[in-house]
């Protein structure tokens, strides 16, 4: 639970971050204003992370750890479409390797909600439980982290994270969505890897 100065200073962040996305979103027609504003977002949590472990706040978060890549992941569509561009830079052969995981994937996890509702299948991104996009993964992605590998591996309902890194994230993330419902751009949350696939296919 936030304190109430806590609460107004979350919220003036979210219209600081509005303000600038809101005027950088006007200096060009869709979709080349997202290609700048997009990867100041990713980057900028990444940039949160990286402050975090020069002041002592350790990440347990590792290469092949893939306990938080089992829950539905949502997105924008600005962001999928800022993402597919830059997979579609990628080799012909990496690309449809890609594209073609996510289809075996994608009819797996439509089975399974099908047949097992109570499962919860991997992100069908994940290849030998390393995410094959990970240069490229979302915001949401990004902001995800734990403090305690193992409180992830036991499967615990509340997964202990910094919340200044997650405060912080959230603003970012919704001061450009709310940016997007101004600028009368796609603002409705969407499942990435599905959104993801069909924009692929486009």
């Amino acid at each position: 639970m936030l304190t109430p100065d806590e609460q107004a200073e979350f919220l003036a962040a979210i219209q600081s971050v509005r303000r600038v996305a809101v005027r950088q979103l006007a200096e060009k027609p869709y979709p080349a204003n997202i290609m700048r504003i997009v990867p100041q977002i990713q980057h900028g949590i990444d940039d949160l992370f990286a402050q975090s472990n020069m002041v002592g706040k350790e990440i347990a978060c590792r290469a092949g750890c893939s306990f938080c890549c089992h829950v539905r992941v949502e997105a924008k569509q600005p962001e999928i479409d800022y993402i597919a561009h830059q997979l579609k830079q990628l080799p012909v052969a990496e690309l449809a390797h890609i594209v073609e995981h996510m289809r075996i994937g994608l009819a797996e996890k439509q089975r399974l909600a099908a047949t097992e509702p109570l499962q919860r299948p991997p992100c069908v991104l994940l290849e030998n439980q390393q995410c094959m996009i990970y240069e490229n993964r979302p915001a949401v992605c990004r902001k995800g982290h734990s403090i305690d590998a193992q409180q992830c591996a036991d499967g615990t309902p509340t997964i202990p994270q910094h919340l200044d890194i997650i405060l912080k994230a959230e603003a970012l993330m919704q001061g450009v969505a709310a940016a997007y419902e101004d600028a009368k751009l796609p603002s409705i949350s969407l499942d990435f890897t599905s959104a993801l696939y069909k924009t692929l296919r486009s």
